[in-house]
């Protein structure tokens, strides 16, 4: 999906590694494409996507909150949310891929956990 984000942090060590912030949330980000200089408190027109190195895997979960959660100082969350065909809800924000209603089809319209090894931003 795509949002317009502000840079919060680039990092100096890994050029990869950005902190947006989405309105009403931060989130680490892996840099997958980027044809210009971002500059910190710029606003961006970004597409962010889930990245998996393994399988994708989205388990039910009771009622409960909405939540991005970062893993450590890595990548990797854990996106509790709520899925509706192709896509899950969580903080304000969409993430959306056809394999979530391909593989994951019998669950819709239920809550959700999800944990991808990083979140994918392009910018645009």
């Amino acid at each position: 999906m795509k949002y317009y984000a502000k840079v919060i942090e680039i990092n100096n060590d890994v050029d990869e590694e950005v902190l947006l912030y989405f309105g009403e949330v931060s989130i680490y980000c892996f840099i997958t494409h980027c044809p210009y200089e971002i500059i910190k408190g710029n606003i961006y027109l970004v597409e962010v996507e889930l990245s998996f190195l393994d399988d994708e895997i989205i388990e039910t979960q009771p009622e409960g909150d909405l939540s991005i959660t970062r893993k450590g100082d890595t990548f990797g969350y854990e996106i509790r949310g709520f899925k509706i065909d192709d896509k899950i809800f969580a903080n304000g924000l969409v993430f959306s891929d056809e394999i979530y209603n391909q593989e994951y089809g019998y669950i819709n319209h239920e809550y959700v956990l999800i944990k991808p090894d990083r979140v994918s931003v392009s910018f645009l």
